[in-house]
């Protein structure tokens, strides 16, 4: 798989996350997963001004969502994920075993979201990636009438821009 290639694939994004959360004992729910992959991305926007993930979020009515992570999962419920998804190769066609995103932009941002983020419950981060204000809401009022419009990842980077600029700050003192 791609290493520090953006985008990443979808699954080998979401299971950076949940092999992640296993190690660290907070397995994640289907429902986290999607915020937290949208996490990753919006970090990735704002830290890099490129997406980390080849898909993108809608704004669902309880928060970003991925509809493509719903056919990898298969039907996962509140159940928390234990084994990493399938992916297919792009450019053979052929299924690969549990693809987890590598490389020098991309796991930093995975690991620092899996461990401000990871311990939270799918209703938890629903709040917080639907929060007011956030790209989340102004993507769903800027299209009224549509059921889950795409949420444009500049608008999700805008939204940690600052907290990205205070951490290469911090690094750099």
């Amino acid at each position: 798989m791609k290493t520090d290639s953006v985008p990443h694939s979808l699954a080998s994004i979401a299971n950076g996350l949940i092999a992640r959360g296993l190690k660290a004992g907070h397995p994640v729910t289907q429902q986290a997963l999607h915020k937290l992959v949208y996490l990753v991305d919006a970090y990735h926007w704002a830290a890099h001004g490129l997406p980390a993930v080849d898909h993108e979020a809608k704004a669902w009515k309880f928060g970003p969502h991925y509809p493509n992570l719903l056919t990898l999962l298969e039907y996962q419920g509140n159940r928390p994920i234990k084994h990493l998804l399938d992916d297919v190769d792009p450019e053979t066609g052929e299924t690969v075993r549990g693809p987890v995103a590598t490389g020098a932009r991309i796991e930093p941002i995975l690991d620092f979201v899996s461990k401000a983020y990871g311990g939270l419950t799918g209703p938890q981060l629903s709040d917080l990636t639907a929060k007011p204000g956030g790209a989340w809401e102004r993507t769903r009022a800027a299209s009224p009438g549509v059921i889950a419009p795409g949420i444009p990842g500049t608008e999700a980077g805008r939204d940690y821009a600052d907290l990205v600029k205070r951490k290469d700050e911090e690094r750099a003192a």
